[in-house]
């Protein structure tokens, strides 16, 4: 009887990280979109200062919030992100907007695409 509430427990907590880590990961990702969409939209209206700065805060905030990240996902996702955030970063600090713009779709891509493994299906579960 001690084993079958034990073993309770643990599936209670098991799946209270799971769920912790789907609404931090997700949550996340969804908040580096709607930045990265706020600095394009930014800079399309001329105002490539605050279009740095919202980028910068952007990489720094992932930067910071990517160690809680890498304790449930394997580092392969989070670090192409981080990757990208900071190419699309330098791209626009060198005023190189096409490829800014094109290394934001690349990261907002890679953004999708880990909200999308987060989600707990059948398949991501395997």
């Amino acid at each position: 009887m001690k084993r079958l509430i034990i073993a309770v427990i643990l599936i209670i907590i098991v799946a209270g990280l799971c769920t912790i880590e789907y609404f931090l990961n997700t949550g996340e990702s969804s908040s580096a979109s709607e930045a990265l969409i706020k600095a394009q939209s930014l800079l399309r209206d001329g105002k490539t200062d605050e279009a740095t700065e919202t980028m910068q805060k952007l990489r720094e905030n992932w930067d910071s919030n990517v160690e809680s990240i890498l304790i449930f996902v394997s580092h392969g996702k989070p670090d192409a992100i981080c990757e990208s955030l900071a190419v699309a970063e330098s791209y626009l600090k060198s005023r190189e907007f096409p490829e800014f713009y094109a290394e934001c779709q690349r990261a907002e891509n890679e953004l999708k695409h880990f909200s999308e493994l987060e989600i707990p299906t059948f398949n991501n579960i395997l």
